[in-house]
């Protein structure tokens, strides 16, 4: 894995998801992509062919699980480097943010998404490591023909945003479902476009450093319920805990172990 990765910029992980945890993820995007649907509230593009269903925390224990699977969680680490600044103990929690848990379902008739890094964002030129990575669980097998992440092995290396022309460069990433498919931030990729009558549905675990913004904010958004009882790992993978001792604070105290009405009593 560590070898693909600096090779090609992703890696691809058989058999990830055993036959139960595949199929009750399957379930649980199908029930969530139907109730956005239901509720007029659904983010689509391509006219209707692909959807994304966002804040995954919030819609079953199942996304939670994923969230912290320790294969991503490791991956994460290797490629940001669970860099910690100077003075920064690791303490053995993460020292990165989930940026953001989604799923992308790709149907009938989208055309392939415009080429891109994921943190293409970043002002140039980068430094010589990744700031985000991201980890594509497979829910279906990723065909060219349904619409498989189109990608350009070793344009990580580049170290900068493509331009122009450059996506025909790009071959599909095909791998049976239940493959993790883990890729550098700087790595060249988009969705491809999905010609057949079936959909195909995969969910991405985006990270950051943890001195930026997270893709989705978290702190708004996330369920009251799902922050009380989230474990330490996801607290500090959604930004509910301080990184080190000066970044994410509440009035100069770290939020770990306070009660809401804590933060305010100094």
């Amino acid at each position: 894995m560590s070898a693909d990765l600096t090779e090609h910029g992703y890696c691809l992980v058989a058999d990830a998801l055993p036959e139960s945890k595949l199929t009750g993820l399957q379930s649980a995007v199908d029930r969530t992509a139907s109730e956005d649907i239901a509720s007029g509230h659904s983010f689509v593009d391509e006219g209707g062919a692909n959807q994304r269903l966002w804040q995954l925390l919030n819609r079953g224990a199942e996304f939670v699980e994923l969230a912290e699977h320790p294969l991503a969680l490791d991956l994460a680490g290797e490629l940001l480097g669970n860099r910690t600044a100077y003075g920064i103990e690791n303490d053995g929690l993460p020292q990165f943010l989930l940026s953001s848990l989604t799923a992308n379902i790709a149907g009938y008739g989208g055309t392939p998404m415009l080429m891109h890094c994921d943190q293409g964002y970043v002002h140039e030129p980068w430094p010589d490591y990744p700031i985000v990575c991201n980890g594509g669980w497979l829910l279906d097998d990723f065909r060219a023909e349904n619409g498989a992440t189109l990608a350009i092995p070793g344009s990580h290396k580049r170290n900068r945003n493509p331009e122009p022309g450059e996506e025909k460069e790009a071959i599909p990433i095909e791998a049976p479902a239940g493959t993790l498919f883990f890729f550098d931030g700087r790595l060249w990729h988009g969705t491809g476009s999905n010609r057949t009558r079936t959909l195909r549905r995969g969910i991405f675990s985006y990270f950051c450093q943890p001195w930026m913004r997270t893709q989705e904010n978290h702190t708004a958004s996330l369920d009251p319920e799902v922050a009380e009882n989230a474990s330490p790992t996801l607290r500090r993978l959604v930004g509910l805990d301080a990184y080190g001792i000066s970044v994410g604070m509440i009035n100069g105290l770290s939020p770990s172990g306070l009660k809401r009405a804590d933060h305010f009593s100094r």
